[in-house]
């Protein structure tokens, strides 16, 4: 019992993360979308390398291979998927639990930061439930990165609060660990956002102590600052190494990268109902021009009233600063409805890489929460007539507002309310319109407010009335999201348990490779109920289909723009001999004549010359055949009569060897992409592997810099506990 009252708001909260997501966290049904089609395919391949000693440099089943360990998406060096991948392995219901896990670690973080602003326990325990339930949580659900980066953003935050009040440098690794787990994890725009906030927040007070000539301070200020970005710096070296390795084999670079691509899926304008109405976020995204995932920002009715209500009293200046940065953000999150984005886009740095302006929200949501938790807790603490009745007078003109809304829908046509609530609740309904959803919450909302309102002049205790306000809040966010989550969230038409049973029966480890070409691999042989994409990686074949974030540039020119010998030269198996050497410039006739076979190499200039010049022959009995297979290996045995080019149909890409009979051989670029070196005449044994020493470097200072911090930490956590209980 003393464990439960010492920790009530933490266990609270996660009771609360179980309720608002049961049907995940007890295996009902499979996580949805993205979070099933990307993430989990790739963890799954990250967790089977971890388990047979591999670090997860190369993933060959996608797009004839790419770097997974610069696929940030991937989660190739975020801890927590390497603690899963490596222990248990990824399966439907891992994902979905880790998916729940961060959702309550971002309610556990956000009652953190509430705390460190010094609001009491129970308004940080209403601010880390409507935060962890709120727009983002529900309507990005099936992104991942955008959760993990959503759910340590406000550990981020408060640590770095407490190194501008207290400048204590354990707070700066604390920080700093935050840091790198959102970066790792995470998707970068939110990193870059979350920036230029510190930035402000750095700036800002920085000034403030130099105007107090306060210059002893400013001078560890800035120290502990400096020791934030060091530290972050080494435990994301291996995450800033692969960034560097990959941009300039990649499409989508800030040079190439266009405003059209940057003002994809805004946070509309009329998304802006999503603050009040929810359920309407999931409708007609025509309407709403953007995404349904992009169109939802809501953190609770009754906090949106104290929101409004806190913008007519004084805060402290953190909470100013914050507030101006969340209406800054919701104009950059509107995207091309305004010239916001577009400056950013143009004019900032780092703010042209990123697509989708609706991730600016996040932080319109985080200074929204945290307002209104001021304007709660003032509330709170002086419960009386002339506050109850401004409250009273908000909710009425919302309850105007709601009526208003139903009124017109029903002006716009037969809302047919019984057969939408026995049949169109609580599924992913095709049949019901956003009208429909807009009157229903409606509705349910004036039930909220006419409670609101009946605690407010009925309860006379303040802490009953508290308590009530309190379970009000939960009930309406928990209500808003199950409402949302079939649409968002989870696939209520599948079966987490057949959605696994499938899974099982792919092969495990990395077995031989199918002997079979390439183009007879057909992606869509491998539907099965909620997947569609990326199953080769579970299949272990190798195929030209998939999708990661980014493209090889060299792939992507050989796929589109020359298809027909893309297609030709799929039609071998995983390692083909070819004796059709031919230099680059030659292309242009070929693509003309439709002359590409098989067997049609094209090369650089300086390559040619060299291979042309051997008497490359091939003849009937030449075989190559693959005797050994690993993500990062491929063994080919070949024996042919005159000595022929050797490719492998994987991307050439900084990292790769080939040994021939044990010997270092030459690497050559073959149809702008594909790997092939020479081969004699006779029986020869040939490895390509994939080696990239200064990652393998660049990891062990990110994971000795990892342990570093985290013995500090323990060991501070120590030392205070022990001083705490001396006194």
């Amino acid at each position: 019992m003393q464990f439960i009252t010492k920790y009530k708001y933490p266990l609270g909260i996660l009771l609360i993360a179980i309720i608002a997501f049961w049907q995940i966290v007890f295996f009902i049904h499979p996580v949805k979308y993205d979070i099933l089609d990307f993430n989990y395919p790739w963890r799954y391949f990250i967790g089977e390398c971890l388990q047979h000693h591999k670090l997860p440099l190369w993933n060959p089943y996608q797009l004839l291979g790419y770097p997974a360990y610069a696929d940030f998406s991937s989660g190739a060096w975020y801890p927590f998927a390497w603690i899963i991948g490596y222990t248990t392995g990824y399966t439907i219901y891992t994902i979905g639990l880790e998916f729940v896990f961060h959702v309550f670690m971002a309610g556990i973080g956000f009652y953190t930061l509430a705390k460190t602003l010094k609001l009491n326990n129970n308004t940080a325990f209403i601010a880390g439930i409507s935060y962890m339930l709120c727009g983002l949580f529900i309507g990005n659900a099936q992104h991942f990165t955008y959760i993990i980066s959503a759910c340590w953003l406000p550990f981020v935050l408060n640590y770095y609060l407490k190194i501008i009040n207290k400048t204590e440098y354990i707070d700066s690794i604390k920080a700093a660990l935050f840091l790198f787990l959102t970066i790792t994890g995470g998707y970068p725009a939110f990193t870059i956002i979350l920036f230029y906030l510190l930035l402000l927040l750095f700036v800002y007070n920085a000034y403030k102590l130099l105007i107090d000539k306060q210059f002893k301070m400013l001078q560890k200020f800035v120290t502990t600052n400096a020791l934030f970005l060091v530290i972050t710096l080494l435990l994301s070296c291996v995450t800033l190494t692969a960034i560097y390795q990959v941009i300039p084999h990649i499409t989508r670079t800030a040079s190439q990268f266009t405003i059209k691509e940057a003002l994809t899926c805004p946070f509309s304008p009329q998304s802006s109902i999503s603050f009040i109405l929810p359920f309407a976020s999931v409708k007609n995204p025509v309407f709403f021009d953007t995404d349904i995932s992009m169109t939802n920002a809501y953190f609770g009715l009754i906090l949106f009233l104290f929101f409004i209500y806190s913008l007519f009293i004084k805060k402290p200046a953190v909470y100013n600063i914050l507030l101006g940065f969340a209406l800054f953000s919701l104009l950059a999150a509107f995207g091309k409805y305004l010239p916001i984005r577009e400056f950013l886009f143009n004019y900032v740095p780092m703010m042209n890489i990123f697509r989708f302006p609706s991730v600016f929200r996040l932080f319109v949501i985080i200074g929204c929460i945290l307002v209104a938790a001021v304007g709660f807790e003032k509330f709170a603490t002086n419960v009386i007539e002339k506050q109850n009745k401004r409250m009273i007078q908000l909710a009425l003109f919302f309850i105007f507002i709601f009526l208003s809304i139903i009124a017109f829908a029903r002006i716009q046509g037969y809302l047919d309310v019984g057969n939408f609530i026995k049949y169109e609740l609580f599924i992913f309904s095709k049949k019901s319109t956003l009208i429909q959803h807009i009157a229903f919450q409606s509705v349910l909302q004036i039930g909220v407010l006419l409670t609101f309102i009946i605690i407010l002049l009925k309860v006379e205790n303040k802490n009953k009335t508290l308590r009530l306000i309190t379970i009000l809040i939960v009930a309406d966010m928990l209500i808003c999201a199950q409402l949302n989550e079939p649409y968002t969230a989870f696939y209520k038409e599948f079966s987490a348990k057949k959605s696994q049973q499938h899974i099982n029966k792919c092969p495990k480890g990395f077995p031989l490779l199918a002997n079979k070409n390439i183009s007879e691999i057909k992606p869509d042989s491998l539907y099965f109920g909620p997947f569609w994409r990326n199953l080769n990686t579970f299949q272990k074949q190798i195929s030209t289909d998939g999708y990661y974030p980014f493209y090889l540039t060299n792939n992507e020119q050989l796929q589109y723009s020359t298809p027909q010998l893309f297609s030709e030269i799929t039609k071998n198996k995983i390692a083909f001999l070819s004796d059709n050497v031919l230099e680059e410039k030659q292309l242009n006739q070929f693509k003309k004549d439709s002359a590409f076979t098989n067997k049609t190499l094209f090369f650089k200039k300086e390559d040619y010359a060299q291979l042309n010049n051997l008497n490359l022959k091939s003849e009937i009995g030449d075989t190559a055949q693959l005797i050994y297979f690993a993500p990062d290996s491929f063994i080919v045995k070949t024996e042919t009569q005159h000595a022929q080019v050797l490719t492998l149909l994987q991307n050439n890409y900084t990292g790769w060897e080939v040994y021939v009979n044990s010997k270092k051989s030459a690497i050559y670029t073959s149809n702008n992409t594909l790997i092939s070196t020479l081969v004699p005449a006779g029986k020869n044994t040939v490895s390509f592997i994939y080696k990239n020493t200064k990652i393998k470097i660049a990891f062990y200072v990110s994971l000795v810099s990892l342990f570093v911090c985290l013995f500090i930490i323990i060991l501070n956590s120590i030392i205070v506990n022990k001083k705490a209980y001396k006194h």
